[in-house]
């Protein structure tokens, strides 16, 4: 057909179509599951515990969307550390409690086929556990501390465990469950003996 243009048939126009750009991901939420005053956390090895923080614990969920993304445990802005089902968290009695973190060997190798290297890295393993050791002054606090438990039940391996008097003494005795917060803030010898 010539003198009649073809291309308008031949070759349609791809229709533009104005399209939304993506979503952004919901924005990340924190909310305060609990807040209690008066908790010492330390960081604790085989020779000796050394003191990483000491104010207000609060145990805080992340949620992104209906997603929970995080709960973690925070000391005073200064310290936190993950809650997760496959970590341990301990109750030793009224007013402490015990973390244990894993976390990944850095030399880690799935590869590994040598039995010497598989030693080598169960050893090295089983120092990349952080423990932690919290201490709160509970006195007046032990309708939280029976929250805190439950919390601790819903986003950790909780456990109590039952501990002897000489251990007690270890801790503190019942230092910590015969401190207020308001008597750590004073600071002082109560603190001292947490």
């Amino acid at each position: 057909f010539p003198g009649h243009d073809h291309s308008q048939h031949e070759y349609p126009r791809a229709q533009s179509h104005t399209q939304a750009p993506p979503s952004a991901p919901p924005e990340v939420v924190e909310e305060v599951l609990i807040k209690i005053a008066g908790a010492i956390v330390n960081l604790i090895d085989k020779n000796y515990s050394v003191e990483l923080a000491s104010g207000d614990l609060y145990i805080v969920r992340l949620s992104q969307g209906n997603n929970v993304v995080a709960v973690l445990a925070r000391v005073a802005d200064e310290i936190q550390w993950p809650l997760a089902k496959d970590e341990a968290a301990v109750k030793l009695d009224d007013s402490h409690y015990f973390f244990s973190l894993r976390f990944p060997n850095e030399n880690y190798s799935s590869d590994s086929s040598d039995e010497e290297d598989d030693k080598r890295e169960k050893r090295v393993d089983g120092e990349n556990i952080l423990n932690y050791g919290l201490t709160i002054a509970s006195k007046g606090q032990e309708r939280l501390l029976l929250e805190f438990d439950q919390i601790l039940g819903s986003y950790s391996c909780f456990s109590v465990q039952k501990v002897s008097e000489n251990a007690k003494e270890l801790l503190g005795g019942n230092a910590a469950k015969d401190t207020s917060p308001m008597d750590m803030k004073l600071g002082g010898e109560k603190k001292e003996i947490m």
